[in-house]
């Protein structure tokens, strides 16, 4: 039953008008302004009959009030009088009544008009209703989207996952402590969630940059207010979301940017997202800092009370922390759980915890090496940043999987992918226990030993992988060419950042690679160590296995240069005494535009040439890398007549191999027995 109050100070015409209405409606009768205003506060009503002449206030003020209030702005009033002035009535309709009903009243008129007012209303409420239904799924579409590319901002930076969320958490925290409606804390929710959302418009190179940005690249990432406000410019259904994402970084004092506002120029929701940004910086691990204790973020927040934030913002917050009363009301404004704003915004809270989560899915599978499963090498480099600053003693070793391009050679791809999970998983398990493993690309790995280990531990630790892959490789054909070489640096010795361990590890790699392979060697140590083997009876069985299988296989005999050059005495000696003859080779690889396009393509060639000769020659000649474009080989007992056929069969394997068709092989040749017969 619909409910109409009447206020008229005359008794004889509520009476009239109750007599009338009360068989179909509810009434409630008021004397005069002030007494149906204070009723409404509390009381709802379907519509008002509102006397134009009373006591105090009249019915225009009446009516002005009621329009005003945001309770009874929409319920609908029709005005009693018995004045025929037509400029009252035009004034009246102007005030938001509906319309007239003189006096004397005639029943049938009476219930016809209120009939068609409340049929009217009825059916503006419905059509006000469901375009807020429209409205509101709209606004959760926009919002969906924008939760989305709050997500992305943040996923462009490894170390700032969850940061838009936290900040809106924070932010909706203060102002409930303000004492702010619910509409206004939902707003500044969103405001949070969405102030970053201009960073969707930085490069990564200069978001994820470990160092110092230049002073363009500054320009770059201030920019970043700018465009925010201007994407969020039309998205009227969260107010303030443009103003946030355009002053969050304005500073109490005028030195923030982009316009320098200070004090209360800077709107307040701005001063709010701010503070809340600033504290979520301090409670995470950064590159550039570990996270903040209490005392030192409460330190930090009184140093910068005053200048960079609102002082009494500064004030609420540290109550809040000293209380232990933030990250609690954080997570409440985060759940919107008091916040009172219907079904459709709940599910998309809902919504932005699916996206939450899976936008943590997504980072952690875009920080991995797909075939293997181990971390990549962008996040080991910020992961060591991140912990050296953590530890006092670290180590970081550089693994390369020596004669890999080989195994994908002979054996295929399949056979390729299988080494390197080998690999993985060996690193896999040792990290469990010491550190991270990570692929860096192609057949090289990382291992970084985040503990405290000293020096013997170490080269016990590099030993065991050494000894743990040749364990894994006896018995399988595919593999057992290969081998592991290991450059290793120390930190504070050989570095204190990712990139100089990393330079010296790779040094330190390089001469274990020139020692010979299977090897590992410490960067300030300069000379590759041999992995030990116990004297069991086990051990020299696995050992021989291990020798019987690289022996016998066919083609040449290759090895690093400095071995080349004492085997290569040896056949000399040969020659001398024996009276034998032998062929040296030298095999150069060319470009026709006169350099290589690239290391990477240059290493991958030589590599084709390489496999070329081992498969072409037979067990006893010898092969090695000259230079990074040139190979060596001795052809022992070998004739000068076959020397042309030994070319030919070397050049046709190459041109089967090679990947790159503009490259070819220049030879040279010398007969060792005649050069020495001359001498």
């Amino acid at each position: 039953m619909y409910k109409i109050v009447v206020v008229d100070d005359d008794f004889f015409n509520i009476t009239v008008m109750t007599s009338i209405l009360e068989d179909e409606y509810e009434i409630t009768s008021f004397r005069s302004g002030d007494q149906v205003l204070a009723y409404l506060q509390g009381n709802p009503a379907d519509l008002i009959l509102l006397d134009y002449l009373m006591p105090g206030k009249d019915g225009m003020e009446v009516l002005s009030e009621l329009r005003k209030n945001s309770r009874t702005a929409s319920i609908p009033v029709i005005v009693l009088t018995a004045s025929q002035d037509v400029a009252l009535e035009t004034a009246f309709l102007k005030a938001g009544a509906e319309d007239f009903i003189t006096k004397p009243f005639s029943p049938d008129v009476v219930r016809s008009r209120i009939s068609r007012i409340l049929d009217l209303n009825a059916i503006r409420e419905n059509l006000q209703m469901r375009l807020n239904e429209k409205t509101r799924q709209m606004e959760n579409v926009l919002l969906q989207a924008f939760t989305t590319v709050a997500n992305i901002v943040d996923a462009k930076d490894d170390f700032k996952e969850d940061h838009s969320i936290h900040v809106a958490r924070y932010a909706a925290a203060i102002a409930k402590k303000l004492g702010w409606k619910d509409k206004e804390v939902q707003n500044i929710y969103y405001s949070g969630l969405l102030h970053d959302i201009g960073k969707i418009s930085v490069p990564d190179r200069i978001i994820r940059k470990n160092g110092s940005l230049s002073e363009k690249e500054w320009k770059v990432m201030r920019g970043h207010t700018s465009v925010g406000a201007e994407m969020l410019k039309d998205v009227h259904m969260v107010k303030m979301a443009d103003a946030v994402a355009l002053y969050h970084h304005e500073k109490y004092d005028g030195t923030g940017y982009p316009r320098g506002l200070k004090g209360d120029e800077i709107p307040l929701e701005a001063r709010i997202v701010n503070i809340a940004n600033a504290y979520d910086a301090m409670c995470s691990s950064r590159i550039y800092h570990n996270r903040f204790s209490k005392s030192e973020i409460i330190e930090e927040l009184h140093n910068g009370s005053g200048t960079e934030f609102d002082p009494s913002l500064v004030e609420i917050v540290i109550k809040m922390i000293e209380d232990d009363s933030f990250e609690k009301e954080a997570l409440l404004a985060d759940s919107l759980q008091d916040i009172k704003i219907g079904a459709e915004e709940g599910s998309s809270q809902l919504l932005f915890k699916v996206l939450e989560a899976n936008s943590k899915a997504v980072k952690r599978e875009a920080m991995k090496d797909s075939l293997t499963g181990l971390y990549n090498r962008e996040y080991a480099e910020k992961y060591v940043n991140t912990h050296l600053s953590q530890c006092q003693h670290c180590a970081y070793f550089m693994i390369d999987l020596d004669n890999f391009k080989m195994v994908n050679d002979r054996f295929g791809h399949i056979a390729g992918d299988y080494a390197l999970k080998n690999v993985a998983n060996m690193l896999s398990e040792m990290a469990r226990n010491y550190g991270i493993a990570c692929r860096m690309g192609g057949d090289e790995f990382s291992l970084f030993i985040h503990q405290n280990m000293s020096r013997k531990e170490l080269h016990k630790l590099a030993a065991s992988l050494l000894a743990e892959y040749n364990r894994i490789k006896v018995g399988n054909e595919s593999i057992a060419d290969t081998s592991l070489s290991i450059g290793i640096a120390l930190m504070p010795e050989d570095g204190n950042s990712y990139q100089e361990l990393y330079n010296a590890a790779d040094k330190a790699l390089y001469l274990s690679k020139r020692g010979g392979k299977n090897r590992y060697c410490f960067f300030n140590e300069g000379e590759a160590t041999q992995t030990e083997v116990k004297e069991t009876e086990m051990d020299l069985q696995r050992l021989m296995e291990m020798l019987q299988l690289g022996n016998f296989r066919k083609g040449s005999y290759k090895v690093p240069y400095k071995d080349f050059q004492r085997i290569y005495s040896f056949i000399i000696r040969c020659i001398e005494r024996n009276k034998q003859s032998a062929q040296l080779l030298l095999l150069s690889l060319k470009s026709p535009r006169g350099g290589f396009d690239s290391p990477d393509m240059l290493e991958e060639e030589i590599r084709n040439l390489e496999l070329a000769v081992v498969n072409s020659l037979r067990r006893n000649d010898v092969s090695t890398r000259y230079s990074s474009s040139q190979i060596l080989v001795v052809l022992v007992d070998s004739k000068e007549a076959h020397v042309d056929k030994v070319i030919q069969r070397i050049l046709d394997t190459y041109e089967a191999l090679k990947h790159h068709g503009n490259y070819t092989v220049k030879t040279e040749r010398m007969s060792l027995s005649e050069r020495l017969k001359e001498s």
